[in-house]
């Protein structure tokens, strides 16, 4: 039976330190040896570049809208005598699951609410 990966710290620790550039040459040449033989520290890789360019992402601010644009298509549509679109009709096997959850909730808290209520807390 193999461990599971988050035990493997020091592997993880490595692989971290591989992605920011931290290793010396001996190092590096090691891990990438194991990494060629080894796919599940391969899969590790993959998924930590994964976190880092999540959290890359994450970290930038989103674009400015560009408001000169938005309202010059504003004033086209306007102009042109655009009428707004009807919404699109729900297919009937898809509003089904939607309606029993949503009666499944209200009798849910319902019957919450009448036993804080019988409990005398509201």
């Amino acid at each position: 039976m193999t461990k599971p990966f988050w035990h493997d710290r020091a592997l993880a620790r490595q692989l971290s330190q591989y992605l920011d550039g931290e290793l010396d040459a001996r190092e590096r040449d090691a891990l990438l040896e194991r990494l060629a033989l080894d796919p599940g520290a391969r899969a590790r890789l993959q998924a930590l570049r994964r976190t880092d360019e999540l959290a890359r992402e994450a970290g930038t601010p989103p674009a400015p809208p560009d408001v000169p644009a938005a309202l010059a298509h504003l004033e086209a549509a306007a102009a042109a005598g655009a009428s707004a679109q009807p919404a699109p009709a729900v297919p009937p096997g898809h509003l089904r699951p939607a309606l029993l959850a949503s009666a499944g909730l209200l009798v849910t808290a319902g019957l919450a609410l009448f036993e804080l209520r019988r409990r005398r807390l509201i």
